[in-house]
């Protein structure tokens, strides 16, 4: 699903910590991480848990559920891009883009579902859709 010749083996975008994360991604499972030490889910992925500073983290796959926390529409003469932070089922905000909507049919607290999107890093992001 990559764009511009970049493949997950090439990509410069991805970190040691991350590969995994995106493995998940060309599968189209998204996965975050949660804490061994204090049980915390997070993301992005990272060695460290950022709220025990804990080097036992773990990928878990998330459910693909969630909910828009805030957006904001970037009106392009071709086509408006929505940019959401998105709160999963799990718990962990992240910043993403509402795909397959109009934009005045987004709203705050409106579900949304994963969809993974190409892109130019070489792997697929997560977005969602209404």
């Amino acid at each position: 699903m990559a764009t511009d010749g970049l493949t997950l083996e090439n990509s410069p975008f991805v970190a040691p910590e991350q590969r995994e994360w995106a493995e998940a991604a060309e599968r189209g499972v998204l996965f975050i991480k949660r804490c061994r030490n204090c049980g915390k889910p997070h993301y992005y992925p990272r060695f460290y848990c950022p709220f025990c500073q804990s080097a036992e983290t773990e990928f878990v796959k998330a459910s693909g559920k969630g909910e828009i926390y805030t957006f904001t529409i970037c009106r392009l003469p071709a086509t408006p891009i929505i940019n959401a932070y998105v709160t999963l089922a799990e718990g962990p905000t992240i910043m993403t883009r509402i795909v397959d909507a109009h934009p005045e049919d987004v709203a705050i607290g409106q579900t949304v579902s994963l969809v993974f999107e190409p892109s130019s890093m070489g792997f697929p992001v997560p977005c969602f859709r209404p």
